[in-house]
């Protein structure tokens, strides 16, 4: 009960957790194949651009993490 309170509180309130930063919400770049192109480069490149999006996606995981950690400290106030 008094859960729902603290959140109908926090809502009236009108608490702004904030913005994800931009490069949260890009999309992976798609990876064309070119004519003459080996496929192992193509699957290199793809392989580059999933690691780059495995690190935004952690990057935004921690950072929505700390941003809900410090929301919640202020309410323990």
């Amino acid at each position: 009960m008094s859960k729902a309170a603290s959140e109908q509180g926090r809502i009236a309130a009108g608490v702004d957790i904030g913005e994800l930063p931009d490069h949260c919400r890009q999309h992976m770049q798609r990876v064309m194949p070119q004519v003459g192109d080996k496929a192992r480069w193509s699957q290199k490149a793809w392989e580059i651009n999933a690691d780059a999006i495995d690190d935004q996606i952690d990057f935004c995981a921690a950072f929505d993490d700390d941003r809900r950690s410090r929301l919640m400290q202020s309410d323990a106030r």
